[in-house]
C-alpha cells in the first residue's frame, strides 16, 4: 500500500508539472475574451511564465498590459539553477516582441 501512494504522488506531481496549470489558466482567459471581450489584466500580470505563449497573442494594448507583470517578474539577477524551461522560453518570447512601455490604460 505505501508503495502505492508513492507511486501515485510521484505520478501526480510528474503530470502536473507537465501539463503547466499556470498556462491552461492563461490559455483559458484568452479564449474567453475571444469570446466575450472581458479580462482580469491584474490578476493575469501575477501569472508566472509559464503564460506568456498564451498572453502574447492578445491584441494590444492587452497584451502589454498583461506581459508588463510577467516581465517584471523575470527580471533580475538570478542564479542560473534558479531558472526554468519556461522562463527561458518566456523571455526570448519577450525579447523578440517587447511588451510596450507607453501603454498606460491598464
Amino acid at each position: 500500500m505505501p508503495r502505492a501512494v508513492a507511486a501515485s504522488a510521484g505520478a501526480a506531481v510528474l503530470t502536473f508539472g507537465l501539463i503547466s496549470p499556470d498556462a491552461v489558466v492563461a490559455e483559458r482567459n484568452v479564449q474567453r475574451y475571444e469570446r466575450l471581450h472581458t479580462m482580469g489584466i491584474p490578476y493575469l500580470q501575477d501569472l508566472p511564465a509559464d503564460a506568456v505563449q498564451a498572453l502574447d497573442r492578445l491584441p494590444e494594448p492587452l497584451r502589454s498590459c498583461a506581459l508588463a507583470g510577467v516581465e517584471r517578474n523575470l527580471t533580475g539577477d538570478k542564479p542560473r539553477y534558479a531558472t526554468s524551461w519556461s522562463k527561458h522560453r518566456a523571455r526570448e518570447l519577450l525579447a523578440k516582441r517587447k511588451a510596450d512601455a507607453t501603454v498606460s490604460s491598464c
